[in-house]
């Protein structure tokens, strides 16, 4: 299992050494326990299928071994049933649970991939249990009690959850959704999904089954988990975590401290890590002394927060290292560049049952803000886990290798390279024991396809009556097909001498050229400004929805960032029609100059 670090929750290397048995104790039933990596990775930017393919060679055990993960939760698949192939199912050393869009669109999706020494005992699609068939002994029961009104299977159509059973805990892998840009039917599938986790996440520990979450919550739960807190305020009146979202994220976590009760000097703020004091300006640091001043006052803050944990529902395992660490981001704007400059939120969690930290079992949590591919960056959760018993199967209602198109392909792979001994393994019933004549064989072969594929009625006509479905190939060179051959050279294509004759005496059409009045008013394109840097500015459109949708702008090539960075994206902006018109105006006759 992976041997994690547990020295820091910054930006580092996430590939851990395997520890094997070294990492393992007992536990109190007498199971052996081994440290396990879970880790949740948002791959949207891409999808599963292009990121393997560009960013791993196109291995999907290469980013399993280089992520370090015992336990993978990817959100953001975008694979259908359709897509779904071998190479992103059949993993050595490893099962794998994929949720599918099940209304046929590449959105969404959510896949779980668990080493064969974590396999789970039963997995589920869904939230809410309502596209599960089976048995109760092939349930993660118990399910919650939802309201008459409330359509349980249209929160499960997208594709957004796999539950899986790892005996002691259970683990929930979800891609929540994001708030839909203000469209009002998206926020209420928000809100409705988030209720149906929530009793489903209390009906199981009401039976005293411990619960991991483990995905993208896309909400940013505290301001220090977010760059630009304030924007909540100015555009919606409401304090940062007044918003229901992250009142119901508040609902199944620990009470975390505010943002104030940090070490504060100035804009900087310290957080506790076991290699020290980080400051947020790496400047600060130069006065090492005043920092360690202040260590013990905020290590203090740190273990009375901790303290506060016990009796939560839920604990968010990075904060439960790092309570006060700031600029810990999990996803950046891609196409402004906030990744370069750090201007982002953290919306990925593992959330882990208070049980599970009081009995010492969080080991460690991270972000692993180093690794590239998508928009989002792994975190990561060290837990110590039961291991499965030797030889225990995977769950095959739900264990995508072993469904009908993955699981015939692999017997139809064995009985090619290594046939039985007693004959072809795919022979039918009642050809066994007969002598195997390989002229009886073909003939059956071709009688079978022609039972598959009949010939239509017409065809048969056709050759009753001597005529041919197709002309014969004597019939383009004369012979008895002369008739025929006069037909097809009649339709055939003109000689390409006169082809050419007509290519030459052809004149080319002079271009269009714009009249001179429009390229004297318009002056082609617009020449973008200078911004505040004194660089050339660069273009962009306005794509929400509103009265400005379509417009183009310029503004700043730089990444966007804090407005204390001075590298960062300055306040240029500019219509690109207002810098059209001032043209316009400036080349008239007695125009400005």
């Amino acid at each position: 299992m992976a041997s994690a670090d547990t020295s820091s929750g910054d930006a580092g290397p996430l590939v851990a050494a395997r520890g094997g048995a070294g990492g393992g104790s007992s536990a109190e039933g007498g199971e052996a326990l081994l440290r396990a990596r879970i880790v949740s990775w948002n791959v949207g930017l891409r999808g599963l299928r292009a990121l393997v393919r560009d960013v791993y060679g196109g291995s999907l055990a290469r980013m399993l071994d280089e992520l370090g993960a015992d336990i993978l939760c990817l959100q953001e698949t975008k694979l259908t049933r359709q897509t779904l192939s071998e190479d992103l199912v059949v993993v050595p050393g490893y099962t794998c649970y994929h949720s599918l869009n099940r209304q046929g669109l590449a959105y969404c999706g959510v896949a779980t991939y668990c080493r064969r020494s974590l396999t789970p005992c039963r997995a589920e699609d869904g939230f809410t249990g309502s596209l599960v068939k089976g048995t109760s002994e092939q349930r993660i029961l118990p399910y919650a009690e939802a309201p008459a009104s409330v359509d349980l299977r249209a929160l499960d159509l997208e594709g957004r959850c796999v539950v899986t059973d790892h005996r002691d805990f259970v683990l929930l892998n979800v891609y929540f959704p994001a708030g839909g840009g203000g469209d009002p039917k998206r926020w209420e599938y928000k809100m409705r999904v988030h209720e149906a986790v929530t009793m489903r996440v209390r009906a199981l520990m009401r039976a005293g089954r411990r619960v991991v979450i483990a995905g993208d919550f896309n909400v940013a739960h505290r301001p220090i988990d977010h760059c630009q807190p304030d924007e909540w305020l100015k555009h919606t009146g409401l304090a940062f975590e007044a918003a229901p979202h992250r009142a119901w994220l508040s609902g199944l976590l620990a009470t975390l401290p505010d943002a104030s009760s940090a070490v504060t000097v100035g804009e900087s703020e310290l957080a506790p890590s076991d290699s020290g004091l980080v400051a947020a300006d790496p400047a600060s640091r130069a006065d090492v002394e005043f920092w360690r001043r202040l260590e013990g006052a905020s290590s203090a803050k740190a273990d009375a927060h901790r303290s506060r944990r016990r009796g939560a529902a839920l604990v968010d395992s990075f904060r439960h290292f790092y309570p006060l660490r700031r600029f810990a981001y999990s996803h950046w704007d891609q196409a402004s560049g906030r990744r370069e400059t750090n201007f982002g939120k953290r919306i990925d969690y593992v959330v882990v049952d208070s049980e599970l930290v009081e009995r010492d079992r969080l080991l460690a949590a991270g972000i692993a803000s180093e690794v590239k591919g998508s928009d989002h960056a792994p975190v990561w959760t060290d837990l110590m886990v039961t291991e499965a018993p030797t030889g225990a199967l995977p769950p095959a209602n739900l264990c995508a290798e072993l469904s009908p198109e993955f699981a015939v392909r692999q017997q139809q792979l064995d009985a090619f390279v290594a046939r039985k001994s007693g004959g072809d393994a795919f022979r039918d019933d009642a050809a066994v024991g007969a002598p195997s004549d390989p002229s009886v064989d073909a003939t059956k072969s071709m009688a079978s396809a022609s039972e598959r594929y009949p010939i239509s009625s017409g065809a048969k006509r056709r050759r009753k009556e001597g005529g041919e479905t197709q002309p014969s190939l004597k019939s383009f060179f004369g012979g008895a097909g002369g008739a025929r051959s006069t037909t097809v050279a009649r339709h055939s294509e003109p000689d390409p001498r006169s082809a050419l004759q007509l290519l030459r005496h052809k004149t080319p059409s002079a271009p269009k050229q714009p009249s001179a009045e429009w390229k004297a008013l318009l002056g082609g394109p617009v020449p973008p400004p200078l911004c505040l840097h004194g660089e050339v500015c660069v273009e962009y459109k306005v794509k929400k929805d509103g009265p400005n949708c379509g417009r183009a702008f310029f503004t700043c090539k730089r990444p966007e960032g804090p407005k204390s960075d001075p590298n960062s994206r300055c306040r240029t902006f500019v219509w690109v029609d207002e810098v059209r018109a001032q043209l316009v105006k400036s080349r008239r006759p007695g125009g400005p100059r």
